[in-house]
């Protein structure tokens, strides 16, 4: 998954003095700054929950007969355009081919039956898509006291930012069970049915 714009911080560095109860101009705002986008990276990477709309474009190789496809992430607020590349070159499927199905919960594309190249080989598609929840909305509201959590930790630590965060093993405890309660696993179809992964 490529994001294609800026990413919108959730919790400002304002805010995070407020909750830690640290002193307005104590600290340098820049380097908090990077502390928290980098806690903020790490909580999208480890729950698979955007925080903040972004536009994002996915590529996937679609395997014949291909009905049903779930996004890596969640939510998902809108599907722009989808691509199919074939022998002939790349062509956008009418909208009336394929419909975004519980954006939510567990976003997934079903296409029609035929939409997609009927091939011996996968073909690669091609998804533009706008994914992320409102980061004000109440159910958000773990998530961003789990990054609180780890700015606060990585800061107390004197961990300095320089384009990595840390590895999810140096988290509190508390930071973690967020992290756990709020993963988004996507449903993979099995033999037998239904899996998450």
């Amino acid at each position: 998954m490529r994001v294609l714009g800026p990413v919108p911080g959730v919790v400002s560095v304002a805010e995070f003095k407020r909750a830690t109860h640290m002193d307005e101009g104590t600290e340098d705002d820049a380097t908090l700054a990077a502390c928290l986008a980098a806690a903020q990276s790490l909580v999208e990477q480890a729950t698979n929950r955007p925080l903040g709309p972004r536009e994002v474009e996915i590529t996937l190789e679609a395997v014949p007969g291909l009905r049903r496809w779930w996004f890596p992430c969640a939510p998902v607020v809108a599907v722009a355009q989808v691509v199919v590349e074939t022998e002939t070159g790349a062509q956008a499927l009418d909208p009336a081919r394929w419909r975004l199905r519980l954006a939510h919960d567990e976003p997934r594309l079903d296409f029609a039956a035929g939409a997609l190249p009927s091939g011996a080989a996968p073909c690669p598609v091609t998804i533009t898509a706008t994914v992320g929840a409102d980061p004000e909305s109440p159910a958000l509201l773990p998530l961003r006291q789990a990054i609180v959590l780890i700015a606060r930790d990585w800061h107390a630590a004197g961990i300095t930012i320089a384009g990595e965060a840390a590895s999810p093993g140096a988290l509190s405890f508390g930071a973690r069970a967020m992290l756990r309660q709020a993963r988004y696993l996507r449903p993979r179809v099995m033999a037998g049915g239904l899996s998450r992964g």
